[in-house]
């Protein structure tokens, strides 16, 4: 299951622009009130979670009860490795699977 928690944090523009979350998927920044608003996504089943920006896939974890993905980016969790690989190439991301996963939560995209 994925969650949102949305964040609200006073910050000059200036001051949010050298920030991640000012460029994340659905963030806004209010000039009258000077607040940042986004979005960390929160995945936490034993499910394969694939992370991705910009055409590029960020990471792809074989999910455990023992771990939890949080980002800023497009996440998306699926039952099967071979779901998840195929989303990879209906989207056209770009991986390289140089790294196996380990049942344990790991696996970075190269």
């Amino acid at each position: 299951m994925i969650t949102c928690i949305t964040h609200n944090i006073k910050i000059s523009e200036s001051e949010a622009k050298k920030k991640r979350a000012y460029y994340s998927e659905g963030a806004t920044y209010n000039k009258v009130k000077e607040e940042l608003t986004f979005k960390v996504k929160k995945a936490t089943n034993k499910n394969f979670r694939l992370v991705y920006i910009n055409g590029k896939v960020v990471t792809l974890v074989d999910g455990t009860d023992l771990t939890i993905t949080m980002t800023l980016h497009i996440i998306e969790e699926f039952s099967t490795i071979e779901q998840a690989l195929s989303r990879i190439e209906k989207l056209g991301l770009e991986y390289t699977s140089g790294e196996k996963l380990d049942g344990k939560g790991k696996g970075m995209a190269k």
